[in-house]
């Protein structure tokens, strides 16, 4: 069997150079909806070509083991392609919310699972 959980990244963790606290508040993941706040920060690059100042920070686990991939559609996203996540984290700048979507699959022994995360429940918030 394949699992997949997907919870919101911890307050106090630093994700590069802020903390969770400094990039979202109040995230409630229902089902494959997200919701929230997402705080509006001027000073942060995750990526090189990122001018994004909404950032959503999710823990990716697969608890019976196998390789997990992400990606993001929609929007100006900077992963429009799968990439393997190795941390267990992932930050995805939010650019429309209304038309972003997160991909989240885990594969192990040639089958995978896969999950498709909408975020129109989010609110792009202010500067905190």
């Amino acid at each position: 069997m394949i699992s997949l959980s997907v919870e919101p990244g911890d307050g106090e963790t630093l994700y590069y150079d802020k903390t969770g606290n400094e990039l979202q508040s109040d995230i409630r993941i229902d089902g494959t909806s997200i919701s929230g706040t997402l705080n509006s920060v001027d000073d942060y690059k995750t990526f090189s070509k990122d001018t994004s100042k909404h950032h959503l920070v999710l823990k990716l686990a697969a608890p019976d083991g196998g390789t997990i991939e992400t990606k993001m559609t929609g929007g100006s996203t900077v992963m429009k392609n799968y990439v393997t996540v190795d941390d267990g984290y992932c930050v995805y700048s939010v650019t429309n919310k209304d038309a972003q979507k997160i991909y989240v699959k885990v594969t192990k022994s040639d089958k995978s699972v896969e999950k498709i995360y909408d975020l129109s429940g989010l609110t792009l918030g202010e500067a905190v």
